[in-house]
């Protein structure tokens, strides 16, 4: 093997990791600009109604943005057996759709866990129903949480 076949070899090395080199930045630098947002679902109690009760129990979703850029948000609403259950403009929270996520901000929105639930009775659903919240920017990403249940039955008939 002479000196001509070893550089070769070595030129052959070269251009392969270029090329490996190239296509990892090209996706590191894609992956830059894809929002990072997350999304949550849970329960609990916004605070006390009045001072010295809890107010009523709440249904909490909300959305974080984790990245860079900012996105607009469009959509809120529950997905409930794969279907969305549409939220009006007017729920709830600390923000109005449609609305602009900056880095670093969070939007949160409840509902009433007692009267959703008692919706969700009242159009066929019943027994423990898994619930994700699900949001949607202006270019048609969505951003779903994962499942949360909650027992329909039992809230709907008055649990407080």
């Amino acid at each position: 093997m002479g000196t001509r076949d070893i550089l070769d070899i070595v030129l052959a090395i070269v251009a392969v990791a270029s090329v490996i080199v190239t296509i990892l930045t090209y996706r590191a630098s894609r992956k830059d600009k894809q929002p990072s947002i997350r999304t949550t679902i849970g329960h609990g109690w916004l605070g006390y109604d009045g001072g010295t009760r809890l107010a009523n129990f709440s249904l909490l979703f909300s959305i974080a943005n984790s990245g860079d850029k900012p996105i607009r948000v469009v959509e809120a609403t529950i997905l409930v057996k794969k279907l969305h259950v549409l939220i009006p403009r007017g729920i709830p929270g600390t923000h109005n759709l449609p609305f602009d996520l900056s880095p670093s901000e969070k939007a949160t929105f409840w509902l009433g866990l007692k009267e959703f639930s008692r919706d969700l009775y009242d159009k066929g659903c019943r027994g423990k129903q898994t619930v994700k919240a699900y949001f949607a920017d202006t270019v048609g990403n969505e951003y779903i949480s994962k499942s949360f249940k909650i027992d329909v039955d039992e809230w709907a008939k008055g649990k407080s």
